[in-house]
């Protein structure tokens, strides 16, 4: 049977929105007093406050639902009240189960005016519905409220309840909520209006308790419409108990039309709606550059020049997050024996937010998220007999891609750690199939926020009937078409996009350039682009000339078509690692990255390799770029980088006549300036220490 529902809407910062989906349920809203009854009939039941709430109060709303009828009630009855403000924004909020027959919505108004709100108490067969509404007033006085006020829900996998971030605090944010009014009635769909590449996120509440495994025999299919006729299918995945989601980034403006199935093969039922995708100020997704295949644009057209991290995610503490635990800035800390103080343990740790936002602000444009690889793993189990995945885990995912697209950041997922499953599986179609669903369920999960495929980390399959298989089978199920990756590296197959190799090194500052140089030489002759998908040092992961080799090696890879993903290990300055130490990233590294990023926003999108030549070779090496309307060059000291190199010249074709400015790449000092003509010029290099670049344009 089909049926079209009422939809309510949640719009996070940076164009995530949440469309829930379900029957109108308008929930009672009574101040602090129970909403009693028994087991629910079908007619909706309507309570509004009679007296004034003061503003920021907090609200234990709690239901009555005779949970000794289930074996397990929290995974057979949901609860989802959501709260619509008198500006029209909402906020929606999960029941906590309190046995025997208690569940408990808290909630904290933010505005003050008429609210109304609405919900569903369900088990998946039998629907109650409520609604009210509320009158919120100024406090007499201030009264302490969370910020952001967070959602509380169950987690299956523990007895305990347990407070998450609050996925809808962009109410208030840079993404303001479209004005919408529910529909009463819940027979009329609210047309959603979103920008292009925002992230639609659509819930269906399914019994999920009375399954065997609940992640697949539950199947939940989507078909999107663009307003040009291309449909993009994609599945869904479960999300919590009762709880089945689908997302999808519409990138075609206009309206869109979207019809989803849910159900277990004997019982199904289908759902539909429109939307409306408005222009956008996001870039879209990255591309291989169709001017420079060794480069990368986005989907508009404009360059994108990465800087890239990876780093450990992991729960340490045990306190159900791993997101309060980044090392960042860290000190060179005592010998083992005299670590006397929890950051001579620990070193320095930030939160994730915190963390992002200090990396970002530098320039770091591009995060590596490699689960199980000292961080968190997503997978249950990948087995014929049936996949399973770990909700809480999954649910981190989500936090981390969408703190990740907030503070700009691109992301590169690793779908499979250091063994792949099945690695022989290639001529076994069972132990195939289920490798294809555990890819579909990163797809269907992660896909419209991801940017970039890696198949597995530092590991090899066998065969290379392997690797097609499965990017074959990517490239069926990936409604968005992201580059695909693998290591270790493998650009001989044709059907990888990317090369990714990981380097380590602790080489002198003199032959940096030089090493980075040759290390992307070794995969040049590929004709892909190249992504070191880890970079860092030997043995130590900072010493006093580290933050050196890492700019000039970042520089010298810039010049030469290639990307760093620096593995990031900056909770003190002593991590020690024979062939792996990482690298520290403090205030000086990401001080030279902010000056790179200044710099690169000056390369046009079709910038290529040109020549260049230095008047004494044995002092300084140069390398340049250069497009229809600007030319650049990075000179880098080879003979001594303490003291100033002096009387050196270069000599490179300029395309256009305009203002060559020399800069420091360590500060982003103008060291140099003048007028040059197009045509092939000698230039003469002003006297630098270290490294010198220059722009023509």
């Amino acid at each position: 049977m089909s049926r079209s529902l009422p939809q309510n809407v949640i719009a996070h910062r940076f164009g995530v929105v949440v469309v829930y989906v379900g029957l109108l349920l308008a929930l009672t809203f009574t101040t602090r007093t129970p909403v009693a009854g028994q087991n629910p009939v079908s007619t909706p039941v309507t309570v509004d406050a009679l007296n004034p709430i003061p503003i920021n109060s907090l609200f234990d709303l709690p239901f009555l639902w005779t949970g000794a009828l289930y074996p397990q009630p929290q995974n057979y009855v949901s609860l989802v009240v959501t709260f619509v403000s008198p500006s029209g924004t909402t906020q929606s909020v999960i029941g906590v189960y309190e046995p025997p027959s208690l569940w408990r919505v808290i909630f904290f108004p933010g505005e003050m005016g008429l609210w109304s709100w609405y919900g569903i108490f369900t088990d998946g067969i039998t629907l109650q519905e409520y609604r009210g509404t509320f009158t919120v007033v100024d406090a007499p006085t201030p009264i302490p409220r969370p910020s952001p006020a967070p959602s509380i829900v169950f987690d299956p996998n523990s007895i305990q309840t347990r407070t998450v971030r609050d996925d809808m605090r962009t109410a208030t944010r840079e993404a303001a909520l479209e004005q919408i009014t529910p529909t009463p009635t819940g027979a009329e769909l609210i047309n959603l209006s979103v920008p292009a590449y925002s992230v639609i996120e659509i819930p269906f509440t399914w019994r999920s308790g009375v399954y065997t495994n609940p992640h697949e025999d539950v199947v939940v299919s989507a078909v999107f419409t663009s307003p040009d006729g291309r449909s993009y299918n994609i599945g869904g995945f479960h999300y919590a108990a009762n709880d089945y989601r689908v997302r999808f980034a519409p990138t075609v403006v206009g309206e869109w039309v979207w019809n989803v199935r849910i159900g277990d093969g004997t019982q199904n039922r289908d759902y539909s709606g429109t939307f409306t995708v408005t222009e956008s100020s996001s870039a879209g997704f990255v591309r291989q550059n169709p001017a420079n295949p060794m480069r990368w644009v986005f989907d508009n057209g404009e360059p994108f020049y990465p800087v890239g991290l990876g780093d450990c995610i992991l729960d340490r503490d045990e306190d159900d997050t791993p997101f309060n635990e980044m090392g960042m800035d860290g000190p060179l800390r005592p010998p083992v024996g005299e670590r006397i103080t929890e950051q001579d343990r620990t070193g320095n740790r930030v939160d994730m937010e915190t963390y992002l936002q200090t990396y970002g602000a530098a320039g770091f444009n591009l995060f590596r998220v490699s689960q199980n690889n000292c961080a968190f793993g997503l997978f249950g189990r990948i087995s014929p007999e049936g996949n399973t995945y770990r909700l809480r885990e999954g649910r981190w995912g989500d936090e981390l891609l969408r703190m990740l697209r907030e503070n700009g950041f691109r992301v590169y997922m690793v779908l499979f750690s250091f063994s792949p499953p099945y690695p022989n599986g290639a001529e076994n179609p069972e132990e195939m199939a289920a490798i294809h669903r555990a890819v579909e369920y990163i797809v269907n999960r992660y896909g419209a926020y991801v940017d970039f495929w890696e198949l597995m980390n530092e590991s090899r399959a066998p065969s290379d009937a392997w690797y097609r298989s499965v990017v074959e089978h990517i490239r069926r199920i990936d409604p968005y078409q992201h580059p695909i990756s693998t290591s270790w590296e493998r650009p001989d197959l044709p059907f990888i996009d990317i090369t990714s190799p990981h380097w380590y090194e602790r080489e002198s500052a003199l032959e940096s350039d030089l090493r980075t140089v040759q290390e992307i030489a070794r995969y040049t002759s590929f004709g892909k682009p190249i992504i070191f998908g880890e970079q860092g040092n030997t043995g130590q992961n900072w010493d006093v000339t580290s933050a050196r080799r890492m700019r000039i090696r970042l520089w010298t890879a810039f010049f030469n078509e290639a990307v760093f993903i620096f593995w990031n290990t900056s909770h003190a300055m002593d991590y020690l690692h024979p062939s792996a130490a990482n690298i520290y990233l403090g205030a000086e590294e990401r001080a030279y990255v902010r000056v790179l990023q200044d710099f690169t926003q000056m390369v046009d999108q079709d910038a290529v390799i040109q020549s260049v030549r230095v008047s004494h070779p044995e002092l300084a090496r140069a390398y340049a770029l250069q497009s229809p309307s600007m030319a650049a060059a990075y000179i880098v000291a080879a003979l001594d980088q303490t003291n100033p190199t002096r009387d050196l010249t270069i000599t490179l074709n300029v395309p256009v006549t305009g203002a060559a400015v020399w800069i420091t790449p360590a500060t982003g000092e103008v060291i140099g300036l003048e007028t040059v003509t197009a045509g092939i010029q000698t230039l003469v290099v002003p006297d630098f220490t270290i490294d010198a670049a220059l722009m023509i344009r």
